[in-house]
């Protein structure tokens, strides 16, 4: 499990295997942000492996949402991970690439071997995107992530981004399956809550394997995860971000969580006839839970498919009034 910490500080001054650096493509101008700290402080050499890197496999410089590995110098780390982060638009939605800042990021710290991580807020400071959404798209991405890293640490800069990031984390808390309830051959679904104190844990998926828990698509199994009662207690915005903001995607999420609402409907209905009455209520609970899932994918669809909305408001109501204008999904 990968435990998500919050810290207060400056990033270069964390004792941890990697840190992120959120980096000009250039990997060579440090410019004043946390890249130029991180390269003054780190010493010559992470700036003379970035050279090399330009020299050799980055000619044109490392793509947005891309990252690779340099020493990390004189720092107390021993690797720095650079990433370079979108810039805000309000005309296009770039979230994707902004979690794929994130994700790369922890895929370059498995192939190190690196168990303990530091990442600041990408993109939150010259690339101008608004500090709430780059939080959601931060905690989400690593909750959605499947990593070997033992210790993910955010490092806030000032009290206002610490404290949306306590929020956000506490929004995208964890809940433990409950084997015992589940019905005898039907898809887990987890009930019990864990007190949403920081720190919380993001599952791998060697974790869901050993739950015994039915692969669905990782941004689904994260739904999951993170609102397992069905009480829609993420916005659509937040639904939306954890799906990446992708369409398709959401389509076959509708189409999976319509399937299983039905599977527990169909479990509700033998346990009734077979007069054990408390596995039907069992099956019953889980089968609203799978349809408020599904609701709110609905929703998100809707901020998905006119992404000016998604932007203009992004903390919108759970459930747009007008998202009853989308199909509603039926199995083959």
């Amino acid at each position: 499990m990968t435990v998500i910490e919050i810290v207060r500080g400056d990033i270069t001054r964390q004792r941890v295997d990697a840190i992120v650096n959120a980096a000009n493509s250039s990997l060579l101008d440090g410019g004043g942000g946390v890249d130029g700290v991180i390269q003054r402080r780190g010493g010559p050499a992470i700036l003379e492996e970035c050279r090399t890197l330009r020299t050799t496999t980055l000619p044109n410089g490392l793509a947005e949402g891309a990252a690779v590995a340099t020493t990390a110098g004189e720092l107390p780390a021993k690797w720095v991970i650079h990433t370079v982060g979108p810039r805000y638009s309000r005309q296009e939605d770039r979230s994707e690439v902004l979690q794929s800042c994130y994700r790369r990021s922890l895929a370059v710290a498995d192939k190190l071997g690196a168990e303990t991580v530091a990442f600041p807020l990408i993109s939150s400071g010259t690339f101008r995107w608004p500090k709430g959404d780059a939080v959601t798209q931060a905690v989400a991405a690593v909750r959605a992530a499947r990593t070997n890293v033992r210790v993910v640490k955010f490092v806030a800069y000032d009290r206002e981004v610490a404290d949306l990031l306590h929020r956000a984390v506490g929004r995208f808390s964890v809940r433990n399956p409950n084997v015992g309830n589940r019905a005898p051959d039907s898809p887990l679904r987890n009930r019990d809550d864990v007190p949403s104190s920081t720190p919380t844990y993001a599952g791998s998926r060697d974790d869901a394997e050993d739950e015994n828990e039915q692969d669905f698509p990782p941004a689904l199994s994260t739904l999951v995860h993170l609102d397992s009662e069905g009480y829609g207690s993420l916005t659509a915005h937040e639904v939306a971000s954890v799906c990446g903001h992708d369409r398709d995607a959401v389509l076959d999420y509708l189409q999976i969580t319509k399937e299983q609402e039905i599977v527990w409907l169909e479990s509700a209905e033998t346990a009734r006839g077979k007069g054990d009455s408390e596995e039907a209520d069992v099956c019953e609970i889980e089968a609203r839970a799978w349809a408020q899932t599904y609701e709110s994918l609905r929703s998100a669809l809707w901020l998905i498919v006119l992404p000016d909305v998604t932007r203009e408001a992004p903390v919108a109501a759970k459930h747009s009034p007008t998202s009853r204008l989308l199909p509603r999904m039926r199995p083959e």
